[in-house]
């Protein structure tokens, strides 16, 4: 686990998420999300939690967690966050799945850039 991936900013993602509008999955409904999904059957709840908790190895070799938030009704997780779990899990670049996250990461490029001093 690096600085960056923590719980803490594995939720921030979520709440992001949420905030943008993507509507919240409760860890009982991620079982049956295509993405999650093995031979057309939804996956055992165990295998969902060991995702968020333990994680799953990379083609690379990383650690790679479901991001989830907790909420007053349990852990939820969000489409999004399913989709970059399996993008990181095989290794492809980030790119924006919203025009939302498309903002986000245009606002951080030119930070850095001013940063730099260009």
């Amino acid at each position: 686990m690096t600085e960056f991936d923590t719980p803490k900013t594995r939720a921030a993602a979520i709440l992001r998420d949420l905030t943008d509008g993507c509507p919240a999955i409760t860890i009982t409904d991620a079982r049956s999300h295509p993405l999650l999904m093995r031979n057309g059957k939804r996956a055992d709840l165990p295998v969902i939690y060991r995702l968020v908790n333990v994680g799953a190895k990379s083609a690379s070799g990383r650690r790679i967690y479901l991001e989830t938030a907790r909420q007053r009704h349990g852990q939820v997780t969000t489409d999004r966050a399913i989709q970059r779990f399996t993008e990181r899990l095989n290794d492809i670049e980030h790119c924006p799945t919203s025009r939302a996250d498309a903002d986000r990461a245009e606002k951080l490029i030119d930070a850095r850039l001013a940063a730099a001093g260009l």
